[in-house]
């Protein structure tokens, strides 16, 4: 014979099972909205004492597509993104390209370099995907280009300081 378990719900002051009043909702709610849009990995997530971010970066990053795109050595242009980062990681340029001189790493570096100067402030880190003609993937190379004043420095002392 199959044994029956039997849960407790959990009962309001009221006695009424499941149910919260309606401020704790509201305020949980409140609160899971605020962090959400304060942190968010959408546009505009800039912390406090910060520049102003520039949302979605959509001119900046059409203006590193057009940079990267006029670099030689770049034979195609597959992607440029940038993202507002997570809870992992900070506001980060990804790139994927085609090299017409595998391994491209001094390319690579171009790329990263024209991301240090581009006008999205927020940036931490880039990473750029090479393929070679045959479009076989090369492995990512990674810079993290901020997040912090020594990291910051040491950037600017290898590529000038920031644009603007």
């Amino acid at each position: 014979m199959g044994r029956t378990v039997r849960r407790s719900r959990a009962r309001s002051r009221h006695g009424r099972p499941g149910r919260l009043p309606g401020g704790v909702l509201a305020l949980g709610l409140a609160g899971v909205l605020a962090g959400g849009l304060a942190g968010c990995g959408g546009s505009g997530s800039v912390a406090a004492g910060t520049a102003q971010g520039c949302g979605e970066c959509e001119e900046e990053v059409a203006e590193i597509r057009s940079a990267v795109e006029g670099l030689d050595g770049v034979a195609d242009l597959v992607e440029v993104a940038y993202t507002h980062g997570d809870y992992k990681s900070g506001p980060q340029l990804a790139v994927d390209l085609q090299v017409a001189d595998p391994p491209g790493e001094e390319v690579a570096e171009e790329v990263a370099k024209i991301g240090w100067h581009s006008g999205i402030r927020e940036l931490e880190s880039v990473t750029v995907t090479r393929r070679t003609p045959a479009g076989e993937e090369l492995e990512p190379m990674f810079w993290l280009i901020a997040g912090g004043p020594e990291i910051e420095e040491r950037t600017a002392a290898k590529w000038g300081p920031r644009d603007g």
